[in-house]
């Protein structure tokens, strides 16, 4: 499994904002907080309250508070005053730790060795919240100006362990007034770090600071000291100093509220990779997946981030439950960090999982991100085939939608999809199976949402319009879908045939027998007026602009049009005239191309109609290449006519039908009376090149293109099809508010629940469905109640053909150990042996002649 980048991965995306926030005043208030503008500041918050709490994604995804106490993005020069105002406006909330770092404020403070800010804070910390302790990892002291480059994650840093280490010391009048404060303030010069070092080592290393120290001292509250074994590297150390024997010690603290505190006994240990000393306090009782507010990262996942594959298979192989986001944050962790690693405890743990039953996989396969994204969406878009199979087999949705509308369908390698849908075919090995009558489970519980609000065929929709998933429209388990989808909605499509053909059959009858008597219009045709003009209504009710997006639809206005011309030629005299039966020839032509097209939905004469349709576009690409030496030799007969008066299209018409076939002898006799000789050679040279050779090019070409389509027509009517019933769902899901609508919804839908059917077949003559509601039902032998039957041959032949492979595989792996095999084997090697012992023999034989 080696994942690839992608390049549909975002780069910058901003946090949605609330919907009482402008974005206006976003941008105001984060201007006037940068120049200490406090009249503007109250201005703004007062109009809108909750503008503080926005987060800035451009700005490490922080509130407005949180930036200003940093001395990044231009903030260095912000005051208490401004500080003081954001805290008021927060409440107790103002000293939340941030969103990405888990760090408090006045731990900020101490990083830039900002005095006026820190001032701000700290007088409205108690002696708990100014003891608080973070996390310092690699990652977050990248993103700042700090004094030394972090080499080790530490845990447990309280205030003066970050100024100590880190801040800045470019100022450092500043970085001991920090220093003073801190220490005139309470904060523990004894808290030691998850490296064994405390303030007090810092301290004694610099003379001037232990002068301040001496001249202040220490008002620090005890630190504590139940978690000293923390610091223990060794399960021996631990035994000998029996520090952990209760369940409570092993769910330690490094500080004294969980509020306060940086890390659990259980995160420390598999951060320091303490592999015996993990399996001690598990064994203690120590919470396998406790996490704390400032370090939400569970234990396991801190194992696998430092790369301790031994702590990582002690949890997998202890059974411990864990966390239902593992593979959701794993792979997130694929996209910024390097991969080689990760993407190892991947596989580790999708392997591990498969032993859980699927509806307890359905936890880990279904959390969601804040971008609503989900570890299948991860999966496809890095590119882990085998990770992507396996997560599909857990359940995973192919069509949840995140935040950006994506879906893993539409990003998915068309042979991994492939090989998915190969997978959810099964066959029913309690049932018969032989060539003529299969049982099979079909599942489509990652392809159907579950959601009665969302439509069934929202995955042929993505399938169409994917050109490169489109060939997957013909695989059985899309095919079996289509037909029992089609079987629900046909007959809407029956009954808008039903009325287009009483349309047809009424402009013919006034055809006939009607359109010499137009002083009055007739009924015959206001009887297609009115349908046409109510199907045409309800449509573009429905659809609106789209309904201009369909051949039929521009027919059918057409033929109101022309209708229209009829009926007002009836009232108005001045209509009466040629124009009116040329008006109904076109009319006619072009309600039979409607009726053409309406007839495409009956099984029969599909292909017949896209063979029609095909060839005839294929016609005109080649003719429209081909047009140049006609237009040439037409203007040859132009040129050697000796009548110029006629116009020169007369010659192109002569020219087009003598090119279709109907040549005439005596076209040179009467044309080219001056020039004979060379009009008749113009004219055999014509009737070689284009109409026997240019001609008959064009049939084969056409033959050619005929066979291809055959090929074709089954994919291409079932694309079509496919188009047709997300069309009709999607007006039926848009429009669910209207009660006829919710019950076309209804009646349209497949699945009522578990979305798996069991499809059987009987003598190969129609296939045979049911939904599978339990594994009680999949178990018991099904009567035959509630099948619905199809009688569509493509998907009775694709279905056969995949229970004859199933068989066939299976007899592959079965065959070894069958006893008939075996016997066939040691046949084999019996006779082998025999005939190694003759060519044995006939050896010796010939040796003993040798020496005589």
């Amino acid at each position: 499994m080696t994942p690839k980048p992608s390049k549909y991965l975002p780069n910058s995306i901003r946090i949605p904002m609330n919907e009482s926030t402008n974005m206006n005043e976003v941008r105001e208030l984060f201007n006037v907080v940068k120049a200490n503008n406090l009249k503007k500041i109250q201005d703004v918050i007062s109009r809108n309250k909750e503008i503080v709490r926005y987060r800035y994604y451009d700005c490490d995804n922080q509130n407005i508070f949180m930036i200003a106490c940093k001395d990044q993005d231009g903030m260095s020069g912000v005051k208490k005053e401004t500080l003081k105002i954001l805290m008021d406006a927060l409440g107790e909330d103002f000293n939340k730790p941030s969103t990405n770092d888990h760090w408090d404020p006045l731990h900020y403070t101490a990083l830039n060795a900002n005095k006026e800010k820190m001032e701000a804070i700290i007088g409205r910390l108690n002696l708990e919240e100014v003891n608080s302790l973070v996390y310092c990892s690699k990652d977050v002291l990248e993103k700042y100006d700090v004094c030394c480059k972090q080499t080790v994650d530490t845990y447990s840093n309280n205030a003066l362990n970050v100024l100590l280490k880190y801040g800045k010391r470019g100022d450092y009048d500043q970085f001991k007034a920090c220093f003073e404060l801190l220490v005139e303030n309470g904060v523990s010069v004894n808290q030691q770090d998850s490296e064994q070092r405390s303030p007090l080592s810092f301290i004694n290393k610099d003379d001037e600071l232990k002068k301040i120290f001496n001249k202040v001292g220490t008002k620090d509250k005890s630190v504590n000291s139940g978690f000293k074994f923390g610091r223990m590297n060794s399960i021996t150390e631990l035994v000998r100093n029996t520090v952990v024997q209760t369940q409570d010690q092993a769910n330690g603290l490094d500080g004294n509220d969980e509020k306060f505190s940086s890390c659990t006994l259980l995160q420390l240990y598999c951060a320091k990779g303490l592999h015996d000393c993990v399996e001690y306090i598990l064994n203690k009782g120590a919470s396998p997946n406790r996490v704390i507010s400032k370090n939400p990262t569970p234990p396991i996942i801190i194992a696998i981030l430092e790369d301790h594959e031994s702590i990582v298979k002690l949890f997998l192989n202890r059974n411990v439950p864990l966390p239902d986001e593992i593979l959701l944050t794993l792979f997130k962790l694929c996209t910024q960090k390097d991969v080689g690693p990760i993407t190892k405890y991947v596989k580790m743990i999708c392997n591990h999982l498969r032993r859980n039953e699927k509806q307890h996989l359905q936890f880990y396969v279904t959390t969601t991100d804040e971008f609503d994204r989900t570890p299948l969406h991860y999966a496809v878009l890095l590119g882990c085939p085998d990770v992507t199979l396996t997560l599909l087999s857990f359940g995973a949705s192919l069509i949840d939608k995140d935040n950006f509308g994506n879906v893993p369908l539409r990003s998915i390698e068309a042979t991994v999809l492939e090989k998915f849908f190969d997978n959810c075919i099964k066959r029913d090995n309690g049932q018969k199976n032989d060539e003529s009558n299969f049982s099979l489970k079909i599942d489509y519980k990652s392809l159907v949402t579950k959601n009665e609000d969302s439509p069934e065929g929202e995955f042929l929709a993505y399938l169409t319009q994917e050109t490169r998933l489109n060939h997957l429209i013909i695989h059985p388990l899309v095919l079996t879908f289509l037909a029992l989808k089609w079987q629900k909605i046909k007959k809407i499509v029956y009954l808008d045939l039903v009325l287009y053909a009483i349309s047809y059959v009424c402009l013919v009858v006034y055809g006939a027998f009607f359109a010499n008597m137009i002083k009055t219009p007739s009924l015959v045709v206001l009887i297609p007026f009115g349908i046409l003009l109510f199907r045409t209504t309800v449509q573009l009710t429905i659809f609106k602009i789209d309904y201009l997006k369909s051949l039929n639809n521009i027919i059918d206005l057409f033929l109101i049009g022309g209708i229209i011309y009829i009926i007002a030629a009836g009232w108005f005299p001045c209509l009466q005239n040629r124009n009116l039966l040329v008006a109904y020839s076109v009319i006619l032509l072009t309600s039979t191309l409607g009726i053409f097209q309406h007839m495409r939905h009956f099984s029969f004469f599909t292909i017949k109609v896209i063979m029609f349709e095909e060839i005839t576009i294929n016609f005109f690409h080649y003719i429209a290449f081909y047009m140049f030496p006609i237009l040439a030799f037409a203007f040859c007969f132009f040129m050697l006519s000796e009548n110029k008066k006629g116009m020169f299209f007369e010659f192109i018409y002569a020219t087009m039908v003598m090119f279709a076939g109907d040549t005439e002898n005596n076209f040179p006799s009467v044309k080219f009376k001056t020039n004979p000789i060379f009009g008749h050679v113009i004219y055999l040279v014509f009737v070689v090149l284009i109409v026997i050779i240019l001609h008959n090019i064009l049939i084969g070409l056409a033959v050619s293109d005929l066979q291809q389509v055959q090929k074709q027509a089954e994919f291409i009517d079932k694309k079509e099809r496919s188009k047709f019933v997300t069309k009709i769902e999607h007006v039926c899901y848009t429009k669910s508010k209207h009660s006829e609508f919710r019950k076309l919804k209804k009646m349209a839908r497949v699945f009522r629940e578990s979305r798996v059917l069991g499809v059987q077949s009987e003598n190969g003559r129609y296939v045979k469905v049911e939904e599978i509601e339990t594994e009680e039902d999949e178990k018991k032998d099904r009567d035959g109640r509630g099948y619905r039957v199809l009688h569509d041959r493509q998907v009775l032949k694709t279905l056969q053909e995949v229970s004859k492979n199933m068989y066939m595989r299976d007899r592959e792996v079965e065959n070894p150990y069958t006893i008939k095999s075996l016997h066939e084997k040691f046949g084999r090697m019996e006779a082998l042996m025999l005939q190694g012992m003759k060519i044995s023999k006939r050896t010796e034989s010939d040796n003993r002649a040798t020496i005589l």
